[in-house]
């Protein structure tokens, strides 16, 4: 359920409610590295998106996201979904139309999540930007800049909480958050030559 509108010039937004439900949940399971079915859930939702174009060389996008993802049964454990992210937020800013430059800045940001039924243990949030500038140099070919994570912080891409063991370890294994690190600021140059 949602609207759309352009009231404003140059402006589309538009506001979504939506609500999911699902008889089973994808859950992870870090021992054998794959997932499984798991208990039925549903989500609620509300997103905002913006695109806003006030001369032709600027744009901005500006995409808003809060959902509560919950299972649906009763549970001890309780009913927080592992991993379900319920906050995003993504902004864009375009210069284009400069003759033969353009550029880009976009900033991410995803907010903490539950890593366990109970939400005892979460997820850290993470901000992200990414920066680029074209250049075109002929009508052939195209020069790009993007330097990713362009602050250079320090993020998680993922986490999961779930129980492992090291050498010397008990058998049982020591439950803990294991994380994949994010890329550090990473400089990548592409040129594009179109035939």
């Amino acid at each position: 359920m949602g609207v759309k509108s352009q009231i404003i010039p140059d402006l589309q937004t538009t506001l979504a409610y939506w609500r999911l439900n699902f008889d089973s949940e994808l859950v992870y399971v870090g021992d054998a590295g794959s997932t499984q079915p798991g208990r039925p859930s549903q989500r609620t939702g509300v997103e905002w998106s913006n695109h806003w174009t006030p001369t032709r060389k600027f744009l901005m996008d500006m995409n808003l996201a809060w959902t509560t993802p919950r299972y649906s049964d009763a549970n001890l454990v309780g009913n927080h979904i592992p991993n379900a992210v319920e906050e995003v937020a993504n902004i864009a800013f375009a210069m284009r139309n400069m003759g033969a430059w353009s550029a880009s800045l976009g900033i991410r940001y995803i907010g903490a999540s539950s890593l366990i039924e109970d939400a005892s243990v979460k997820s850290k949030s993470s901000l992200t930007s990414n920066l680029r500038l074209s250049r075109k140099m002929s009508e052939h070919t195209d020069v790009t800049l993007d330097v990713l994570n362009l602050t250079d912080r320090k993020n998680n891409d993922i986490s999961y909480y779930y129980s492992s063991r090291l050498p010397g370890e008990p058998v049982a294994g020591v439950s803990d958050v294991h994380v994949h690190p994010s890329q550090p600021r990473t400089w990548r140059l592409t040129t594009r030559v179109r035939f």
